[in-house]
């Protein structure tokens, strides 16, 4: 959901400008901006993870901080993996 967003409202803005100035196709870099915002998911899930991990915690908080570092990881390779494809 997130790189849907970023992709309809971001990145289709700097691909019809970049039509506009006669050119083919957006600069690569303007494809990343989901997983610059998903790159935090992986941190911050990492580090629930981490904290959690312990002897006499319970299951459900460590199951929970996997949830921001799935999402963050969506939103990385899901981008890195359409970048590299597309022309």
């Amino acid at each position: 959901m997130t790189t849907i967003i970023i992709d309809h409202t971001i990145y289709q803005k700097k691909y019809r400008e970049a039509i506009k100035s006669n050119k083919l196709h957006v600069n690569p870099e303007h494809r990343l901006y989901s997983a610059m915002v998903g790159c935090w998911g992986i941190l911050i899930g990492l580090f629930w993870f981490g904290w959690c991990a312990d002897k006499g915690v319970h299951w459900g908080p460590t199951l929970i901080g996997a949830v921001p570092f799935a999402w963050g990881n969506i939103c990385v390779f899901v981008r890195i993996g359409a970048g590299s494809f597309s022309g």
